[in-house]
């Protein structure tokens, strides 16, 4: 499973290139010009994947598919995120659908989708509603926030797909969204072989933080968050040995090995 390390625009002089797997946000590539052109001339010669995503999360309203594509035209993306709303099935059902056309017209690269829904059984109409009526898609993206809709967390939501049938590697492609409360769940789900990678900016920013993972726990508590990660400008790395541990961790971890022992 790969892993994609959400960095702010400071530090992508360091941390950018820690994986060849990128997940960017395009509000943040909108705001810090420095970090677009930093993903449009540092790895135009490799061979590195670059998925933009919708900025839902951060924004609590995604991007329009048209503006997403702009931005990964412009970095050389290979994949985009197509609108979801937050546990709102309609909604993002709508908003999937309406994307067709632009897609068919705009993009030829991959194209994910989101399942949302208010709780698991309507995230699962969802997803079978992606299924049989959105050919455009052929990738699923599954969030962060399934972690509160089984006692499991997000990895018994994962064997659930398994083992109801929706699992389909012919057709699809499967992304992790996040992390959940304890960032080792990238351990277990290093085990469902069909997961192609997973994102998370909590590496870094626990580590700027002063706050080093375990290797085989976690992190049992997070420390509040102050200040604006994705607008941290300064390249002033303040804690390089707890980044880089983290980063490690989580390197480690989704390949399905031990955490980085310090």
């Amino acid at each position: 499973m790969h892993f994609a390390a959400i960095c702010p625009p400071g530090l992508l002089y360091k941390y950018g290139s820690v994986s060849n797997y990128h997940l960017v946000l395009p509000h943040v590539l909108t705001e810090h010009p420095d970090a677009l052109d930093w993903y449009a001339e540092s790895l135009i010669y490799t061979e590195d994947y670059i998925i933009v995503d919708n900025s839902a999360a951060e924004l609590m309203i995604p991007w329009e598919t048209a503006s997403v594509i702009k931005i990964a035209h412009d970095i050389n993306a290979h994949e985009i995120v197509l609108p979801d709303f937050i546990k709102k099935k309609d909604e993002t059902l709508a908003a999937v659908a309406a994307s067709k056309d632009i897609v068919e017209d705009q993009w030829t690269g991959k194209v994910m989708a989101v399942p949302q829904g208010k709780d698991l059984e309507e995230w699962f109409e969802c997803l079978d509603s992606l299924i049989e009526d959105m050919p455009h898609v052929n990738v699923i993206g599954i969030p962060k926030g399934l972690e509160g809709y089984s006692r499991g967390g997000r990895n018994s939501v994962l064997l659930m797909m398994e083992e109801g049938g929706y699992v389909d590697t012919d057709r699809y492609e499967y992304h992790l969204l996040g992390v959940g409360n304890n960032p080792v769940e990238a351990y277990r789900a290093s085990k469902f072989d069909w997961i192609r990678g997973m994102d998370s900016g909590l590496p870094i920013y626990m580590g700027l933080c002063g706050t080093p993972f375990h290797p085989t726990t976690g992190v049992l508590e997070r420390p509040e968050i102050h200040g604006d990660f994705f607008g941290y400008t300064s390249t002033d790395d303040k804690r390089p040995a707890a980044v880089l541990h983290n980063i490690a961790c989580m390197l480690n971890w989704c390949e399905g090995r031990p955490g980085h022992q310090v």
